[in-house]
């Protein structure tokens, strides 16, 4: 299931009487894409000198909470937008969409851009309210405490809806019945841009640039991890918009990996893995298959018996077991056991096998008549498994752990299950270079 395809259920998801729509406004998840890394690290560097009163994390907590209340106010407006408020709340939330487009330029909250334009527009209250408005809080009594006392998100959005509307705005909030679910996913091109050119940077000889890669790479790691604080500080919150706001972010493995060198107590946050079992998996890949073969869903058969059905009448010439090898004694398994020793247990992996097989069924001149003979079969499933380790495991980390090849390389020719010594004796020869927080030269580390 691809993450994209997890909201779009999430959407429909229906559990008895109660359906999504019912308890929540309108979903619109957050591409991560429009988040722009960059123009954050801009304004940070700017106010570095103000790190003294305001630290980078702290900082970097209220951007998160100013990003995340104004994606709640433009989800409300949207719903007002399209005439889903029709009580007395209905001109307060008009006249704060109306000033939001103002600002934007724009006349619907449908536009195409809307969403890099949300960002765009957070990083300007936040810079804004850093740099003017903070000192409007300063009290000759207490300068500096009475600044860090009002560093929050409820005073930014005071300094642009103005007090009065601000408050209406609130209390409005506070009568609705639907929450809002802020839902944020696809960490790719932006972040992966700045991660290579950290990288790039971090395995430089000079001297400056390293200690660039390595402020760099410090920074991306307080950055996801300042995210996940504000949510779980946010979901503690009195705020009458915060309170209505439940959350649905997916994060990449290898982010969440990064986060927790940085911060061990983060394990202690709720995190759900988004993974399947064996059985699930086969579900997965039976409904696809019946799916692109048009085959009617048979509730009086097992997973096995309709995989079954599928493979004599649309795979013929693809054995159903595979002959593996165990202590010299050839044991026959299921194509599909088979596959699964050969992924990394991804419903995306093994329908490409499927294809990949379907493809080679369809070659064979007569294919109800032959079987493919089994080493080419395995040659065809073990040369695409190569393409997915490239793809699902190597690309996956190679931007946080920079040398993970040259590292797996030092394995080849080994056995697969090594003793305690053996393991010590090859990580001890070579170096791990990575983003993580903590020092990989020590053993215990890298193992970690």
């Amino acid at each position: 299931m691809e993450k994209l395809l997890f909201f779009e259920i999430l959407e429909k998801y229906d559990e008895g009487e109660v359906k999504f729509a019912d308890k929540y406004k309108i979903l619109k998840p957050i591409s991560a894409d429009c988040i722009d890394i960059y123009q954050v690290y801009s304004v940070l560097e700017k106010y570095k000198d103000d790190r003294r009163l305001f630290s980078r994390s702290k900082m970097l907590q209220l951007f998160w909470n100013v990003y995340i209340y104004l994606c709640g106010i433009y989800i409300v407006c949207l719903e007002e937008e399209e005439c889903n408020i029709n009580d007395d709340r209905q001109p307060i939330f008009h006249q704060v969409g109306n000033k939001l487009k103002r600002i934007f330029n724009i006349n619907s909250f449908e536009e195409d851009n809307i969403q890099e334009t949300i960002f765009t527009q957070c990083v300007t209250f936040f810079e804004e309210f850093i740099s003017k408005y903070i000192i409007d809080y300063a009290t000759p009594e207490a300068f500096e405490a009475s600044m860090v006392a009002n560093f929050t998100v409820q005073n930014v959005f005071r300094k642009f809806l103005g007090k009065k509307l601000f408050s209406n705005f609130q209390l409005a909030i506070a009568r609705c019945k639907k929450r809002i679910m802020i839902a944020l996913d696809g960490f790719d091109t932006l972040s992966e841009d700045f991660r290579i050119e950290t990288n790039f940077l971090l395995q430089k000889e000079n001297e400056k640039d390293r200690i660039e890669g390595e402020k760099r790479a410090e920074f991306e790691r307080l950055f996801y991890r300042s995210m996940v604080r504000a949510v779980e500080i946010m979901k503690c919150s009195k705020d009458p918009l915060v309170q209505d706001i439940h959350f649905c972010i997916v994060l990449p493995k290898d982010r969440l990996d990064q986060i927790e060198t940085a911060d061990r107590d983060i394990s202690k946050v709720n995190f759900t893995d988004l993974s399947w079992d064996a059985i699930e998996l086969l579900e997965v890949v039976v409904l696809r298959l019946e799916y692109i073969f048009s085959i009617p869903h048979r509730s009086d058969m097992d997973l096995w018996e309709r995989l079954s059905v599928i493979m004599k009448k649309h795979l013929p010439a693809i054995p159903e077991e595979v002959g593996i090898e165990i202590n010299g004694a050839v044991i026959n398994i299921p194509l599909f056991e088979y596959l699964l020793r050969v992924s990394f247990w991804r419903p995306r992996d093994i329908l490409k096998y499927y294809a990949l097989l379907y493809n080679a069924n369809q070659n064979m001149a007569n294919p109800e008549a032959n079987k493919i003979d089994m080493q080419t079969i395995k040659l065809i499933i073990n040369n695409k498994a190569d393409d997915i380790i490239k793809t699902e495991f190597l690309y996956e980390y190679d931007k946080v752990f920079l040398n993970i090849s040259k590292v797996l390389l030092e394995f080849n020719g080994k056995n697969i299950i090594l003793t305690g010594k053996e393991l010590f004796d090859v990580l001890s020869k070579v170096s791990f270079i990575t983003t993580f927080a903590f020092d990989c030269e020590q053993i215990l580390n890298k193992i970690s």
